[in-house]
């Protein structure tokens, strides 16, 4: 919100909770997937960590350029985020920093984790896609686009990343020999 604050919403229309506290307008927010918790991201460059009941429970603080992205591991252990700063960064679900991934050379645009939990995906204005385990290792680049990759997923499966680029094309990338299909 452009308002500085995110609010909590019924099914009915009827406002909850209004959640207090970032200093300058928000991007995003997520619920874990058990929904016992949800994050949100400010241009303050901030994550902050809320219960459902509004309470702001931790704030974390690293980024050093606007994030572009959130994303919450499937067993909602984790939090990821990408940045102008050229990073993504994991979070533990108590504000925690857990690592740094430093590798792209520009903006990254997006950062996910994949359906199983153990790899993660970030795409970069550095026209490449990289793979990391879930401890912060890179395990794989994956080059081919010929200008910034703002997006991508994994599969059902994990099998395969699909990405999409300002070149105006899309791969899919076979991440068990990471080819490109």
């Amino acid at each position: 919100s452009w308002d500085n604050t995110a609010a909590i919403w019924n099914s009915f229309g009827k406002k909850l909770q209004v959640l207090k506290g970032h200093t300058d307008k928000l991007y995003y927010a997520a619920f874990s997937p058990a929904g016992d918790y949800l994050v949100t991201t400010s241009e303050d460059l901030s994550l902050r960590f809320w219960n459902t009941d509004g309470y702001c429970y931790a704030v974390a603080i690293g980024h050093s350029g606007r994030i572009f992205s959130l994303d919450i591991s499937p067993d909602g252990k984790f939090v990821l985020t990408a940045s102008a700063d050229g990073t993504a960064r994991i979070w533990d679900n108590a504000g925690k920093l857990k690592a740094t991934l430093r590798n792209h050379k520009a903006s990254v645009k997006s950062a996910v984790f994949s359906n199983h939990g153990n790899k993660i995906l970030t795409c970069s204005s550095d026209n490449t896609a990289r793979l990391w385990d879930i401890d912060g290792n890179e395990t794989a680049l994956l080059q081919g686009h010929n200008s910034g990759i703002y997006i991508g997923r994994f599969s059902p499966d994990d099998r395969f990343v699909a990405t999409a680029s300002d070149d105006g094309t899309a791969g899919i990338w076979n991440i068990s020999d990471t080819g490109h299909v």
